[in-house]
């Protein structure tokens, strides 16, 4: 396995919205007389790549690219609320109060592209694109749009949008004067979504958002976007001390393949309202969605160290809501006790947790990340509901940079009103980790003849699937004994596909990775599967017979068990779910204290695996683990993890 010197970022598709720190370049774009510039910047001990708007706002986006950004608005704005749009793969965020400044021309609309920000050189505004798939009808109808404020009077302050629901063009509506525009739409059918600000007496701005799910142009010549007709929106826990952190509602329209994202956020959902106008009837492929998280603030007064979260999420096909209210008690909400185990005290690390519809994906929900100064627990409530998933997300970070050292995930998963469950994160023994996949092509499977792989190789003891920044990795694929491929150091990657040969084969798969250095637990892991495949038939991927041999030592907080005395180490063996693995015929686990004898562990068959016999040594050190099992059929896994967990005193590492 080869090395390199530079760290290499984590591959996670788990859908969590917070990410590491990162290095990007200076960008200028320029503006008005008397504006401030948007900037991109390196922001030291926060997460993500991060640009700071001419409002002062800052957007950061994950550095994985999953999920939405976070926004913090600037000092004495914290009220305001964005407008974030996803267009044709650009992140458009806009605080209502340049609604107007925007339409008569006074700003630059790239200013507010967070994507053209921090990825200069396309002259080419985003608003103006088309995806160049479809044909201009001969037939084309003039619609007319009016926009009125909350008093009803005629407004320039809004952002109006129409996409087309067969080729997902994006057509910008021009600004007018008077807040009267005329489109020209060629035939066919097309989502209107609008935001329309209205500035109140008191210096605060009522954002609503105006959503007509299917506009037929041949129909709905005269469109009015009346602000009036929108309802206040308002989500909230019962516990009064709890602080608006992230407040959301979003749209996903979905065309074909892709999908048109929307939403309207501020921190919480004071000054939001929102309205379906047009036709009643449900719209094919719309979901729209109701989104808080609200913390209790920590020791610090921000949400380091919250004792309480709350994660409020709502669904709803085919309609957005013509306003929403919502007061939720502790009684009607899953209850989760989360425990956070550390390195050291003081550890950094940031937990997260999205909302999905069953059987979709989070919609472009922001996620909201708060951060933990470990080992700490907290309690977190979620809304259940049958049709409601949560994934969570833990991230710990380390260092002068805050560089990111560990990814963890959970979910998706449903949530039960009135029950509690407690979970632990953050816990050795990091190595590969089958825990349910959140996707078909997940883990190892083979789809006629190709191999997928997308393996998190450093779930903790909980089985939270997990990432890490290495040094160097390794996969290799050997066809009865001859090496068919071999990846090296991939670079990012999303995973690794091998093409394979129809006839029945027996295949080993290598699996090795480096942790940077500064990451003493699990440092290096190696593990190698055995097992048989041959062709598959269709195009869906199916699960092969591998598996992982899984520690879950009780350890402190500080991830340490104790030294110098005898010590009981829970074994199991968790087989790839919906493969054909089968149950385990031999096991046998070595371990290593000084990282280069290695001597048997004796095993103690129990209900749900083993328990290994250990002596650890009086001086504080690391404990190395090695070991081989055998199914039923044949198919074996064979693991090497280096300093798998340590023994001694927690918290001064």
């Amino acid at each position: 396995m080869s090395t390199k010197s530079s760290t290499r970022r984590s591959r996670a598709r788990a859908g969590v919205a917070v990410a590491l720190a990162a290095a990007i370049g200076l960008y200028l774009y320029g503006a008005g007389p008397g504006r401030k510039t948007a900037q991109a910047e390196e922001v030291s001990g926060e997460p993500g790549r991060s640009v700071t708007l001419v409002t002062g706002d800052r957007v950061t986006l994950p550095a994985d690219g999953a999920g939405g950004p976070t926004i913090q608005p600037a000092a004495g704005r914290r009220d305001m609320k964005f407008v974030v749009s996803r267009v044709h793969g650009h992140l458009q965020v806009v605080p209502v109060d340049e609604l107007g400044p925007l339409n008569s021309g006074r700003l630059d609309p790239r200013q507010f592209d967070v994507t053209e920000l921090l990825a200069p050189g396309d002259d080419l505004p985003p608003s103006v694109r088309s995806t160049g798939n479809q044909a201009v009808p001969t037939e084309s109808y003039d619609v007319t749009l009016t926009h009125l404020d909350r008093t009803g009077a005629a407004t320039d302050a809004f952002q109006t949008a129409l996409v087309n629901l067969e080729s997902g063009d994006y057509l910008p509506v021009p600004a007018t004067a008077g807040g009267t525009a005329t489109v020209l739409l060629p035939a066919g059918k097309y989502l209107l979504r609008s935001v329309v600000a209205t500035a109140l007496a008191d210096g605060t701005t009522e954002s609503s958002l105006l959503v007509q799910p299917v506009l037929d142009p041949a129909t709905d010549r005269r469109v009015s976007l009346d602000a009036r007709l929108a309802r206040p929106v308002d989500a909230r826990p019962e516990r009064a001390s709890v602080v608006g952190a992230s407040a959301s509602v979003t749209f996903t329209q979905q065309i074909g393949a892709v999908g048109f994202t929307d939403m309207l956020w501020g921190s919480d959902f004071r000054g939001i309202s929102t309205a379906r106008v047009g036709p009643a009837a449900p719209a094919p492929g719309f979901t729209s969605s109701v989104v808080a998280d609200y913390a209790e603030p920590g020791p610090e007064g921000d949400f380091t160290n919250s004792p309480y979260l709350y994660h409020l999420a709502w669904f709803r096909s085919g309609t957005i809501p013509t306003g929403f209210r919502r007061t939720v008690a502790d009684r009607d909400l899953a209850k989760v006790i989360a425990a956070h185990a550390a390195e050291a005290r003081d550890s950094l690390s940031v937990s997260s947790a999205t909302a999905s519809p069953a059987g979709g994906n989070s919609g472009g929900v922001i996620t909201y990340g708060f951060p933990l100064r470990g080992p700490f627990t907290q309690t977190e409530y979620y809304t259940s509901a049958p049709d409601l998933r949560w994934s969570s997300g833990f991230i710990a970070v380390g260092g002068k940079q805050l560089d990111e050292t560990l990814r963890l995930a959970a979910g998706p998963r449903e949530l039960t009103a009135g029950r509690t469950y407690r979970e632990t994160w953050n816990q050795p023994v990091f190595n590969p980790s089958f825990a349910a996949p959140p996707e078909a092509n997940w883990y190892v499977s083979r789809a006629a003849d190709r191999l997928f792989l997308l393996l998190p190789q450093f779930g903790d003891s909980a089985g939270h699937r997990g990432f890490s920044t290495l040094l160097g990795e390794r996969y290799a694929l050997y066809r009865d004994g001859v090496k068919l491929a071999e990846l090296v150091d991939p670079q990012g990657e999303p995973g690794w596909a091998v093409p394979l040969p129809p006839e029945s084969s027996t295949y080993r798969l290598e699996a090795e990775a480096q942790r940077s250095p500064g990451m003493p637990l699990s440092s290096h892991v190696t593990t190698a599967w055995t097992f048989r495949s041959g062709h598959v038939s269709g195009t869906e991927p199916v699960r092969l017979p591998v598996s992982a041999v899984r520690f879950a030592p009780a350890l402190d907080e500080f991830q340490r068990a104790p030294a110098g005395q005898p010590f009981e180490l829970p074994i199991t063996v968790e087989h790839q779910p919906g493969s054909t693995a089968a149950p385990t015929a031999q096991l046998t686990v070595e371990v290593s204290y000084d990282d280069q004898s290695w001597q048997p562990v004796r095993l103690e068959p129990t209900a749900s695996g083993w328990t290994g016999h250990l002596d650890h040594p009086q001086d504080p050190g690391f404990v190395s683990l090695r070991s081989k099992a055998t199914d039923t059929t044949g198919n074996t896994v064979e693991q090497t993890i280096m300093h798998a967990y340590a023994t001694g005193l927690g918290g001064s590492r």
